[in-house]
């Protein structure tokens, strides 16, 4: 799908490195909490880098400025310290 102009930054900061996709979701806070991301990663609902993960342990390496898409409506641009 398109993205929006505006991306606004992942609630939290997330450090550069690997992370499993169910991890960098609520680290980021993207979502409440693991249980929740392991959900919508199973049903197909998170993407990263335009990439559709569907196993909660795929790792992601995070450098910064990375798209993450939660759900339909939650897309974050990862904020990095």
């Amino acid at each position: 799908g398109e993205l929006p102009s505006k991306i606004p930054p992942t609630p939290k900061v997330v450090e550069a490195g690997e992370y499993p996709i169910s991890k960098l979701c609520f680290t980021s806070g993207a979502t409440i909490g693991t249980a929740e991301a392991k959900r919508l990663i199973r049903q197909g609902g998170v993407e990263f880098e335009g990439e559709k993960l569907l196993d909660p342990q795929a790792t992601v390496v995070v450098k910064g400025d990375e798209i993450l898409r939660v759900g339909k409506r939650k897309i974050f641009r990862i904020k990095k310290k």
